[in-house]
């Protein structure tokens, strides 16, 4: 298969814009061209510092032309044309002030006014949120004996795709689905899934998100069985250690302490001796203790 075309097909992809269909041709192809992974790459980490981005404008400048637009609103039109109106626009925001390369400014402002507005009002909508591939989603997940799963995806219609966890589309999905708000079951079950393809640094970025994020202890603790390979890894043990000192949930910081305690690092002496003052649970304190002893080290901060 050549690349022509592939390009485009990435781009709509990463957008959600690609049906399923040709996702998965997309992704054969993308199994043997290094060109096509590396723009796939490209684009996705493009699309990441798009989404770091958040849109502030200052609180002032909305409230100002909110105001502006609701006298503009009780007055009389001074024309019905939509000549006359996009006059009068550019009167609200003074571009009628301005001079004419000022123009694409001042009604840039004005639109900043509007969606800031906007998502003043509406805080939970992010300008950049994360569609799943194609515009579908993951309803149900199935576990196969031989570690496949297969998915029934939403579209149109709905239906079933079959394939391995580390393979494409299937692992993007099944990273979508554990970012799913409206269903925590189908979270829980993705983050089962992904388990297999965990070496993948995507995959554990999923798992400290849900573990930093989900409002769901279950699914923290499905999570936090996601990382327990890589308690041995310094910037792992520093997500574990936030988790045993922050989260509300007590088994969530029974399994935390238990991940540690396996790593025996001499970077989570500092964590258990601070645990130690402001843990209500009694086990977690004796088994925080029990480690700190092990270790030849004191259970209290000097």
């Amino acid at each position: 298969m050549n690349c022509t075309g592939r390009t485009e097909q990435i781009w709509l992809y990463c957008y959600g814009e690609l049906p399923l269909t040709e996702a998965e041709e997309l992704f054969k192809h993308i199994e043997t061209c290094a060109a096509c992974r590396a723009e796939l790459e490209r684009q996705r980490s493009f699309l990441r510092a798009v989404e770091s981005a958040r849109l502030e404008p200052p609180p002032e400048l909305v409230a100002s032309c909110r105001r502006e637009l609701a006298e503009a609103l009780l007055r009389p039109r001074g024309s019905e044309s939509w000549r006359g109106r996009v006059a009068d626009l550019f009167r609200l925001a003074g571009a009628d002030r301005l001079r004419p390369p000022r123009l694409a400014s001042s009604l840039a402002l004005v639109a900043v006014g509007f969606l800031g507005g906007w998502l003043l009002a509406n805080p939970q909508i992010s300008l950049f949120s994360r569609s799943e591939p194609g515009g579908v989603r993951v309803c149900f997940i199935e576990h196969g004996p031989s570690g496949e799963v297969r998915l029934e995806i939403e579209e149109s219609r709905r239906r079933w795709i079959r394939g391995a966890v580390a393979r494409e589309p299937v692992r993007s999905l099944l990273v979508a689905a554990a970012r799913d708000a409206a269903d925590p079951a189908v979270r829980a079950d993705a983050l089962e899934a992904l388990r297999q393809a965990s070496e993948s640094p995507e995959v554990r970025a999923v798992f400290v998100e849900a573990l930093q994020r989900d409002p769901n202890p279950a699914i923290r603790l499905k999570a936090l069985e996601g990382l327990r390979p890589y308690a041995d890894d310094p910037q792992h043990r520093r997500v574990l250690a936030e988790a045993l000192l922050r989260d509300a949930d007590a088994s969530v910081r029974v399994m935390a302490v238990e991940l540690l305690a396996a790593s025996r690092q001499p970077d989570i002496v500092e964590t258990l001796q601070a645990l130690l003052g402001r843990e209500s649970d009694a086990y977690i304190r004796q088994r925080s203790a029990g480690i700190l002893r092990a270790m030849n080290a004191s259970p209290g901060i000097f």
